[in-house]
C-alpha cells in the first residue's frame, strides 16, 4: 500500500512539474519595453542660447521688445513702439522656432481686431535675432478672416540693445511708420 502511494506522489509530482513546464513554455515571451523617442529640437544654429535682453526692430527703431527666455519658449514683449503693437511667443520645436505675432487694430467700423501672425526664427546671432512673420492679414470690418491663403512673409532684424528704453521714453525721430494699409482689409505690419 505504502509503495502504490509512493508511486501515486512520484507520478502526480511529475505530473504537475510536466504541467509546469508546458505553461512555461506556451506563455508569450515578455515584448521589449518600448522607450518612446525624444523628438529632435530642429532650431537655427545659435538659438540655443539664452535669448533674454532688450531688443530694438533694425528697420525702424521705434519698436523696442524685452525678451524672456526659459529654454524652450521665446516671448517679446513690446516696451515701446506705435499703437496696435503687443507681443511676440515662440517655442523651439522639431518644426523650428515658431510662433505667433500677436497685434490689434481699429477698424473703419469701430471694431478692434485682434490680429495673429504666423512668425518663426530663421537666425540667431550674437548681435540679435532675425524674425519671419506674415507682413498683413486680411480681415473684414468685423473682424473675420476674408481668405486662409498662405500670407507673404517678411524678414524683421531684431538687434540687442544695450539695455531697455521703457515705454514712457520720447520716440526718437517721431512716430514709426506702419506702412500703407486698408484698415477695413488688412491690418498693419506685425509687431514684430
Amino acid at each position: 500500500m505504502s509503495s502504490n502511494v509512493r508511486r501515486g506522489l512520484l507520478v502526480g509530482s511529475n505530473a504537475w512539474l510536466l504541467l509546469g513546464l508546458g505553461c512555461l513554455h506556451a506563455s508569450p515571451a515578455p515584448e521589449a519595453l518600448v522607450v518612446p523617442a525624444i523628438p529632435q529640437i530642429a532650431i537655427p544654429p545659435g538659438c540655443e542660447a539664452d535669448l533674454t535682453g532688450a531688443y530694438v526692430l533694425a528697420s525702424s527703431p521705434a519698436y523696442h521688445y524685452r525678451a524672456a527666455d526659459d529654454g524652450s519658449a521665446l516671448s517679446l514683449a513690446v516696451e515701446r513702439g506705435p499703437p496696435g503693437c503687443s507681443s511676440v511667443a515662440l517655442w523651439r520645436t522639431a518644426h523650428g522656432f515658431v510662433g505667433r505675432a500677436f497685434g490689434g487694430y481699429a477698424s473703419d467700423a469701430g471694431w478692434t481686431c485682434a490680429a495673429t501672425f504666423p512668425t518663426e526664427v530663421v537666425a540667431c546671432t550674437d548681435a540679435g535675432l532675425t524674425l519671419r512673420s506674415a507682413a498683413t492679414v486680411s480681415l473684414t470690418p468685423q473682424c473675420l478672416p476674408v481668405d486662409a491663403s498662405a500670407p507673404a512673409l517678411t524678414e524683421y532684424a531684431l538687434t540687442r540693445a544695450a539695455e531697455s528704453i521703457g515705454p514712457n521714453a520720447p520716440l526718437d525721430g517721431g512716430t514709426a511708420d506702419a506702412g500703407e494699409w486698408d484698415a477695413g482689409l488688412s491690418s498693419p505690419p506685425p509687431p514684430v
